[in-house]
């Protein structure tokens, strides 16, 4: 599986899960020892991004499901790779115009969870 792969499914188990009117997309997914989390954000207006848990009309469960389905991608993916490969989380943008990046951070998150999903915010949602 290549991250193309990825992605597509990615779009694909959340596509439906977003408003029809948006500019971006940002998801992000983190890894740690035993645990990961998952979410994403919509930009609706330039530069106003509204986190997923808050959109309205989205069935929480139905995407709490969608997550589930993503982790054990994902999960298979990072399980193939060594060590040094697996990356700690995983930044995915979309454009409604169709461009998609991709970053993956290594970090270790353990000791600085706070400060990293700050400066995480600072760099996709500002």
């Amino acid at each position: 599986m290549n991250d193309n792969e990825m992605f597509q499914y990615i779009w694909d188990n959340i596509s439906d899960l977003i408003p029809s009117k948006w500019e971006s997309v940002v998801f992000y997914a983190e890894y740690g020892q035993e645990s990961f989390s998952m979410e994403y954000f919509v930009e609706q207006e330039k530069g106003s991004y509204k986190k997923c848990f808050q959109l309205d009309n989205i069935d929480r469960k139905i995407m709490l499901e969608r997550f589930l389905n993503i982790d054990k991608y994902i999960n298979h993916i990072r399980n193939q790779l060594a060590n040094k490969e697996k990356w700690s989380n995983m930044t995915l943008r979309i454009s409604n115009s169709g461009e998609i990046k991709a970053d993956y951070d290594y970090s270790d998150l353990a000791e600085q969870a706070y400060e990293h999903k700050k400066r995480w915010e600072e760099r996709y949602l500002i």
